[in-house]
């Protein structure tokens, strides 16, 4: 009824690719681009339908041919962000979050935003200065987004960061778990990851639903410190792969992502959209971030033990498999029929 209507291309798009149908939805939108090449609605809406998959990196990609056509507009520099946010880029996103509010000063929603990307890099002073910025108006539907509660994390953070080196000597209790937690993600935007690494499975043991929790993230944080502590420490790099700390850490970090993987594909088992949404996005970052390429890029797997190399490839390939599930596909196919995927 409406052939030359491009949003209504991208949304039997996404409807195909909700259906498994990949390369039928990549035709509706390539239609799209052609009807209005240069509307970066189009392609916002794009990369939104394919992040919603957990196709981080086709997602960056449509995002960053608007920045090529808009460089200077705001908005597609916010959406970039995002887009490099989900897939563990968190210094790219820093960096396009930035030009958003260079380009556009007064723009609230990137300040909140660039706000807590700069909480999680823990850079806490400039993140108190950004959402400072942010003008009051009513309440956001998730709190944790709120200009004031981030604000407050910051606030928090920065008054733990003096306490990090005692507290990782064990010459300062640090208290509740929540605060072990803290001072695990200080340490790991300090690039101190071993200490990160450590500190986690000290919050955990504490708070033992803290670890058992997979929606929250925290064991993928953990994990994501372990896995970089066992491959590379800027604080030791010279130590070798086959150090006994590097081999557990590696151990570690599988074994919390093996946990994951196992009540990700439990939520599957619901077959309700909400966590089929939440295990493409979370497990389509596991392909794309950076922190696990180590863990995960064949190159690197082969400077590994035999033994490793064979354990993380078989992780990776279930990891696969349970995408495939949540995306309707066979792991090799992709583009299977739509009502196979039924």
């Amino acid at each position: 009824r409406r052939p030359d209507d491009p949003l209504a291309h991208v949304a039997f798009g996404s409807a195909l690719l909700a259906l498994g149908d990949s390369r039928a939805a990549d035709a509706e939108f390539s239609a799209a681009r052609r009807l209005k090449p240069d509307d970066w609605v189009v392609r916002d809406q794009i990369a939104l339908a394919r992040s919603d998959r957990g196709e981080w990196d086709a997602a960056v990609e449509e995002q960053r041919e608007s920045v090529r056509r808009f460089p200077r507009l705001a908005v597609v520099h916010k959406a970039l962000a995002h887009a490099l946010e989900g897939a563990g880029r968190l210094d790219d996103a820093l960096a396009e979050y930035r030009e958003a509010v260079r380009i556009q000063p007064h723009f609230p929603s990137a300040h909140l935003y660039l706000g807590r990307a700069l909480v999680e890099a823990g850079d806490h002073r400039a993140a108190l200065d950004e959402l400072s910025r942010v003008d009051p108006g009513p309440p956001p539907a998730d709190p944790k987004l709120s200009a004031s509660t981030l604000a407050a994390l910051a606030r928090r953070r920065l008054l733990l960061e003096p306490r990090l080196p005692a507290i990782a000597r064990g010459d300062d209790p640090p208290g509740d778990a929540e605060t072990i937690a803290d001072c695990a993600r200080i340490a790991f935007a300090q690039h101190s990851c071993a200490t990160a690494a450590r500190l986690w499975k000290d919050a955990f043991a504490a708070a033992p639903e803290l670890e058992s929790n997979a929606i929250s993230g925290d064991r993928y944080q953990a994990a994501r410190a372990a896995a970089i502590a066992g491959t590379w420490d800027e604080a030791r790099p010279g130590q070798p792969l086959d150090d006994p700390s590097r081999v557990r850490w590696r151990a570690q970090a599988i074994a919390w992502l093996e946990a994951d993987l196992a009540a990700f594909a439990a939520m599957l088992e619901s077959g309700t959209y909400r966590p089929r949404s939440l295990v493409l996005k979370r497990l389509g970052r596991w392909r794309v971030d950076p922190d696990l390429a180590r863990l995960r890029e064949e190159p690197a797997l082969k400077r590994l033990p035999a033994a490793e190399q064979e354990s993380l490839r078989d992780l990776w390939q279930r990891v696969d498999g349970v995408l495939a599930g949540a995306r309707g596909t066979h792991p090799d196919e992709e583009s299977k029929n739509p009502k196979e995927s039924l």
